[in-house]
C-alpha cells in the first residue's frame, strides 16, 4: 500500500512531478505552498501519470457535493494480483484502519448512509445543546489555564485539546485517556499519507490496537445499557451495529 507509491512518488518528483514533490515534502518540514501554486498555475485540474489532481477549493468542493463520485481504498483498487496478495498479507483485519473499510470515510452508499442514520439517531436537538454547552465550558477552561502557561503552545495547549475532550465524551471516555487520545492520533495519522515508510506503518497499527482496546471494553459494557443521547450508546443500545461495524466510526 505504501511502500510501490513511495518508490514511484520519488521516481515522479525526480522528474518534476509537483504531486509527487508535495507527497514527498509532507512531514519533512518543507514548505507545501510553493509546490500547491505551482500546481495551480498548471490550470484547475492537472493530469499527472498516477491521478488527477487540483487546488482549486471550487472545483474540490463540486467534486465533493457530486454524487456521481465515490470513495475508494488501496484494497479496492484494480491493482495487480500481486499487489492485492502483498496488501492482504500487511493488512490487520483486527485493527480499524482509517483508510480501510470498514471505515466510513472509504465506504459508499448504502453502507455510508446506514451508518450516518445509525450515529444521526444521537445527536438529537437537546444532545446538540448539551454538546454546545459543554464545548463552551472547555473551551473556557483551556483559555484560563493558558494564562498560567509562561509560553503556551496553541496548538499542544489548545487547538488539540478542546476536540480531544469533546470527543472523548461523545464516545463516554474518561478524561484519563485524552493523553492516550493524543498518542493515538498522533501515531495513526500517517496512514492517511501515501508513500510512508515502513517503520511508520508498523508504528501506525501498533498504536491503533492500542487504541481500540479502551472504546472496545467501553462499548462492552454500553451494551447492557439502554439507548440515550450519548453517539455511543444509541448503536450499541439498538443493535444497530455489530463491534466491527462501531468500530468503523
Amino acid at each position: 500500500m505504501h511502500g510501490v507509491p513511495r518508490a514511484f512518488t520519488r521516481v515522479q518528483g525526480l522528474r518534476g512531478d509537483p504531486l509527487a514533490r508535495l507527497i514527498a515534502s509532507h512531514g519533512r518540514g518543507t514548505d507545501p505552498y510553493p509546490l500547491m501554486e505551482e500546481i495551480r498555475a498548471r490550470g484547475p485540474l492537472l493530469r499527472t501519470p498516477f491521478t488527477w489532481v487540483t487546488v482549486d477549493h471550487g472545483l474540490c468542493r463540486e467534486v465533493l457535493r457530486d454524487k456521481r463520485f465515490g470513495v475508494t481504498a488501496p484494497s479496492t483498487m484494480g491493482l495487480p494480483r500481486l499487489l492485492h496478495m502483498l496488501i492482504s498479507r500487511t493488512d490487520d483485519p483486527a485493527v480499524a484502519n482509517p483508510v480501510e473499510p470498514l471505515a466510513m470515510v472509504v465506504v459508499d452508499p448504502p453502507q455510508h448512509t446506514r451508518y450516518r442514520q445509525l450515529v444521526a439517531q444521537s445527536f438529537t436537538p437537546r444532545a446538540i445543546d448539551a454538546l454546545s454547552t459543554r464545548v463552551a465550558e472547555v473551551t473556557n477552561h483551556l483559555i484560563d489555564r493558558l494564562a498560567g502557561i509562561p509560553h503556551p503552545d496553541l496548538i499542544a495547549d489548545f487547538a488539540t485539546q478542546l476536540p480531544v475532550a469533546i470527543i472523548a465524551e461523545i464516545l463516554d471516555l474518561p478524561a484519563d485517556t485524552h493523553l492516550h487520545m493524543l498518542e493515538w492520533g498522533h501515531s495513526g495519522a500517517p496512514l492517511l499519507d501515501i508513500g510512508i515508510s515502513w517503520r511508520t506503518y508498523r508504528r501506525a497499527i501498533a498504536s491503533l490496537r492500542t487504541a481500540d482496546h479502551e472504546p472496545r471494553e467501553r462499548f462492552r459494557k454500553l451494551r447492557a445499557c439502554e439507548a440515550g443521547d450519548n453517539p455511543s450508546v444509541r448503536p450499541e443500545g439498538t443493535g444497530g451495529l455489530s463491534r466491527r461495524g462501531n468500530r468503523a466510526w
